[in-house]
C-alpha cells in the first residue's frame, strides 16, 4: 500500500472515529425533550425544502440540455418524497411542520446545496436526528431517518448530476456560492 494510500485511510478512519465519538457523547448527555427533537426536525424539513428548491433552480437551468434537466427534475423529486417523510415523523411526534422558507432566499442559496459537502451534513444531521429519537424512545422513527439517510446515499447528489452535466460547473458554483457569503446572503 502507498504511503499516500495509508495517510488517506488514517485520516478516514480518524474522522469516523470523531464521528462516532461525538454521537457516543449525545448518547451519554441528557435526552433531548421532545420540543427540542421537534425544532431539530423542522430545521431539517426546512433544508429539504431548500434542497427542492435548488434542484428546480438548475432543473431550470438546463432547460435546454433536456437529459440533465430531466435528471435533475427526477432527483428534485425524490427530494420532495424525502421532505414529505421528515414532514410524517414530525405530525408522528405531534408536532407543527414549520414551513417558513423564503422562496426568494431558497432560490439564492441553490448554490449551498450545490456544494460537495451539502449531501454528507445533510445525512450526518438526520443520523444526529435518528440518535435523540432513540434517546426519547422514538425507535421506529429512529429507523425511518437511518433509512432515509440510506436512501439519500443511493441517489446522486445535487452536486454529482451538475458535475457530469457541465464538468467544471461545480468550481464555478463554489465561487458563486463564496461570493454570496462574502456578501452577507
Amino acid at each position: 500500500m502507498s504511503r499516500t494510500a495509508t495517510m488517506s485511510r488514517m485520516k478516514r478512519i480518524r474522522n469516523n472515529a470523531a464521528s462516532r465519538s461525538s454521537r457516543v457523547e449525545a448518547l451519554n448527555s441528557a435526552p433531548p425533550t421532545k420540543l427540542e427533537i421537534l425544532g431539530r426536525l423542522n430545521a431539517e424539513f426546512l433544508r429539504a425544502c431548500q434542497e427542492i428548491y435548488a434542484f428546480a433552480v438548475f432543473a431550470e437551468r438546463f432547460a435546454a440540455h433536456p437529459v440533465h434537466a430531466v435528471e435533475l427534475s427526477e432527483r428534485g423529486q425524490q427530494a420532495i418524497l424525502h421532505a414529505f417523510q421528515l414532514g410524517d415523523t414530525i405530525l408522528n411526534l405531534q408536532g407543527q411542520i414549520q414551513n417558513e422558507i423564503d422562496e426568494d432566499h431558497a432560490v439564492e442559496e441553490a448554490y449551498q446545496v450545490a456544494q460537495k459537502s451539502w449531501e454528507n451534513e445533510t445525512c450526518e444531521k438526520l443520523r444526529e436526528r435518528a440518535s435523540e429519537l432513540i434517546l426519547f424512545g422514538e425507535v421506529r422513527l429512529a429507523i425511518r431517518l437511518i433509512r432515509l439517510c440510506s436512501a439519500r446515499r443511493s441517489l446522486s447528489s445535487l452536486y454529482s448530476l451538475l458535475e457530469n452535466a457541465e464538468p467544471g460547473l461545480t468550481s464555478t458554483l463554489v465561487q458563486k456560492s463564496l461570493q454570496l457569503g462574502s456578501n452577507g446572503h
